[in-house]
């Protein structure tokens, strides 16, 4: 319902260079300004809101070239809350962590192309967790992990595929997540799989978690199912964590709980977009916009309310969907004294408990 999910195509992006094709972008820390790798135009671009709900490019960093500063095709991108971004310069197979004041190069990890110890071909996605840096090596069918600090930038490891949850097959986008009891979650899209991973990793070591969704067919796309995920990203809708993921053919967006249930699906009418790329939230968690590269300059994102506040019904649903994974009285209470820490009273005030399944649910 139109209710639950403003869903819209933000208004032209203007400015010094407006957008050719993007994939990925992150917030900046502490700011609304969004940092879009843009690919085909080899830069990097700060685009910010505007009074009229628009978007407006404030600056441009990088070029095409090989040379320091300069970008092929930049894919992934990930800031550090210390002014830089760290991008994924696939044509050059390097990833660098550049200033967003002045786009100067800070640190960078060159790579050859190969399927050895810090090789990559096709880097894309990148995601910062616990002090380290995870890669998609997309074409390599596998996550790297990289080390920024001190000593440099180097290679810590690879996650190989294994017989826990199966070969990766073109792993797209990272998002990371620390719990509330300091334990990380890596969250992939495994893109050809049609499914989301999640691993734990441990400076460097990766553990199989589990798998979120299943793959869906054409025609038959349940809430749950996934086509060719693309993007995913850690949302806040109802004052707890959820994972959003975008569907590059699926065409929409599903917000699933961190254990893995399907709580919302909304899916555009016909028209609004054609595919479906990297995921960005605002600075609450609570709004996410959406790369369309498949549209030009003038219509490349579209943004979707996660929770309007004006109306509670859809945060009820998330909650129920919760506590519904709950193992016991002890955790439901824990899971409710969280959300009540998040300014969520008016909900939990109306909350009737119970098993809500999947909810689905389809913008017209």
């Amino acid at each position: 319902m139109a209710e639950d999910w403003d869903v819209r195509h933000e208004p032209p992006v203007v400015g010094t260079g407006a957008l050719d094709t993007a994939y990925f972008a992150d917030t900046i820390p502490e700011s609304d300004d969004i940092v879009l790798s843009d690919c085909l135009a080899h830069k990097l671009r700060i685009v910010r809101p505007t009074a009229g709900g628009g978007l407006s490019v404030v600056r441009s960093l990088g070029g095409m070239g090989a040379g320091s500063g300069e970008l092929r095709c930049p894919m992934g991108v990930a800031c550090d809350g210390r002014g830089a971004a760290y991008v994924v310069d696939m044509g050059n197979r390097r990833i660098q962590r550049r200033s967003l004041t002045d786009g100067s190069v800070l640190s960078q990890y060159e790579a050859r192309w190969g399927r050895g110890d810090g090789e990559l071909r096709s880097p894309q996605g990148i995601a910062l967790l616990d002090g380290l840096i995870y890669v998609c090596d997309t074409a390599n069918n596998r996550i790297v992990c990289f080390e920024d600090d001190c000593t440099g930038f180097k290679f810590v490891r690879s996650c190989t595929p294994d017989e826990a949850f199966g070969r990766l097959h073109g792993p797209t986008d990272c998002a990371g997540y620390v719990d509330t009891d300091g334990s990380a979650q890596l969250f992939v899209t495994d893109r050809y799989n049609h499914r989301v991973v999640v691993l734990r990793p441990d400076h460097g070591e990766f553990g199989f978690v589990r798998q979120i969704g299943t793959p869906g067919r054409y025609g038959n796309e349940r809430a749950g199912t996934l086509r060719e995920p693309f993007g995913c990203a850690v949302v806040h809708p109802c004052g707890g964590p959820a994972l959003a993921v975008s569907e590059y053919h699926g065409k929409r967006v599903q917000l699933f709980s961190m254990t893995g249930v399907a709580m919302i699906v909304v899916q555009p009418e016909d028209g609004l977009q054609f595919r479906m790329a990297g995921l960005v939230c605002s600075p609450t968690g609570a709004r996410v916009r959406v790369i369309d590269p498949a549209k030009d300059c003038s219509d490349g994102l579209f943004e979707c309310s996660l929770a309007p506040a004006a109306d509670t019904s859809l945060q009820r649903r998330c909650l129920l969907a919760l506590l519904s994974q709950c193992g016991d009285a002890a955790e439901c209470d824990a899971l409710l004294a969280t959300l009540a820490e998040h300014s969520v009273g008016a909900a939990l005030d109306h909350l009737e408990l119970g098993q809500p399944g999947p909810v689905y649910r389809t913008v017209e």
